[in-house]
């Protein structure tokens, strides 16, 4: 039992305790690097808190969770509590699946929106002309804006505004945009995003979903910078 609450003691310290540092590498460090550290640390929570539960359900000889939820009904039925060890996995069990349930929901339901945009975008492009591996879609609008949609095939939609800008102002934007698609950026901040509705109240996956939705437009900045040169990117910005 030592160990196992060890674990979860750690996951909550470290859920709780993490974002301070974690705010100071994503000021001064290099994107990618902090975004990992973001993810890791996430990870690192989630892992530690299901693995003490994990030790907690399972100690010694008691094969199965099944076997345990018998012991837990049988001693209610009787009027006597359940072991300290038993008690507090279960309630660790609960839980982790109410958390893993909400994320499941949020994160099903921002894929399943990012897919029915996706498909509305390839829809309009396939009346303008065919779609090709890396669809581009050029919107007649004055105001100059990019984005970009992930899915299969990626696709970056621009305004016929951004023409008015310089050539390689507008190669600039369009290398951050791709950049975006290159590195799964929107499902890093799709997973973060679900996991902060999922649990708003740990600071740990409440501002990782900020700070990731920061990094990854830095890190697509960056990405633009090594292909068009830093004044490119600054003035097209």
């Amino acid at each position: 039992m030592i160990v196992a609450g060890a674990l979860i003691l750690g996951a909550t310290l470290l859920a709780w305790a993490a974002p301070a540092a974690l705010r100071r590498v994503t000021s001064i460090g290099d994107p990618a690097t902090a975004i990992c550290c973001w993810l890791v640390s996430i990870g690192a929570v989630l892992g530690s808190f299901a693995l003490g539960v994990g030790l907690l359900l399972l100690p010694g000889d008691r094969p199965a969770i099944a076997d345990l939820a018998a012991g837990c009904w049988t001693a209610v039925r009787h009027g006597q509590a359940p072991a300290l060890d038993e008690g507090i996995g279960a309630v660790g069990l609960v839980v982790l699946l109410i958390v893993v349930g909400r994320f499941v929901r949020a994160a099903t339901w921002r894929l399943r929106s990012g897919r029915r945009i996706h498909r509305a975008h390839l829809d309009y492009l396939s009346l303008v002309r065919p779609v090709d591996a890396t669809p581009m879609l050029w919107l007649d609008h004055t105001e100059p804006l990019a984005y970009s949609l992930a899915g299969r095939p990626g696709l970056v939609v621009a305004s016929t505004g951004l023409n008015g800008l310089p050539a390689e102002q507008v190669t600039a934007v369009l290398s951050h945009e791709r950049a975006h698609l290159r590195g799964r950026h929107h499902l890093l901040t799709s997973m973060t995003e679900a996991l902060a509705k999922a649990v708003p109240f740990v600071p740990l996956f409440r501002e990782a979903a900020a700070a990731v939705g920061l990094l990854v437009e830095l890190a697509a900045d960056a990405a633009a910078v090594r292909a068009c040169g830093p004044h490119a990117v600054r003035a097209a910005l």
